[in-house]
């Protein structure tokens, strides 16, 4: 497995970003340490929450920075998205589908954060989150499915912090999450 240095640079809260240099560790510990598939869900529910954290500092941005901006979100569209109480994974991914700011990363983009966030809901054991699969959580949390899961994080928080870094004069507060990459 190969590691990706990626710097927070997008992030606003700076506990936000320790706490994702945190969660990428793990993260990279889980897959480091993953044996026979035993942490498959962990590593998929992580690598959503994750991502679910990336987005939602992009709105944190677009609803406090105003000033500040977010690159490559114009302003009439960080407006409209200032406006809105987005603190579900589903709202922040049909806001930002609205609002096209994912668009040149992939045509179906969306439609994959939102099974990205189908496997992040899965951390309720309980959760009927597929019925059109097997509720065996084996058979839900594949190999394949990890590291689809690993690279869509890494695609997300590459993008996030080459399109949209906060000022150049913010970086120094930042600091880089090494994420696993497939």
């Amino acid at each position: 497995m190969e590691y990706l240095d990626i710097p927070c640079n997008f992030v606003a809260n700076f506990w936000v970003g320790d706490n994702l240099v945190e969660n990428a560790d793990a993260l990279c510990a889980l897959t480091r340490a993953n044996k026979g598939g035993v942490f498959n869900k962990l590593i998929s529910v992580q690598s959503g929450a994750m991502v679910e954290t990336y987005l939602t500092e992009i709105v944190f941005r677009a609803q406090n920075y105003s000033q500040e901006g977010v690159p490559n979100i114009p302003d009439e569209d960080r407006a409209l998205i200032a406006e809105k109480t987005l603190d579900k994974f589903a709202t922040i991914v049909d806001c930002f589908r609205r609002h096209k700011v994912l668009d040149v990363l992939a045509p179906d983009i969306y439609d994959e954060l939102h099974r990205l966030r189908k496997f992040r809901n899965k951390i309720h054991i309980h959760a009927k989150t597929f019925p059109e699969l097997s509720q065996h959580e084996k058979d839900i949390f594949t190999d394949d499915i990890v590291n689809w899961c690993l690279r869509l994080n890494c695609t997300i928080a590459k993008f996030l912090s080459e399109q949209m870094p906060r000022p150049e004069r913010l970086h120094v507060f930042t600091e880089h999450m090494s994420l696993p990459s497939p």
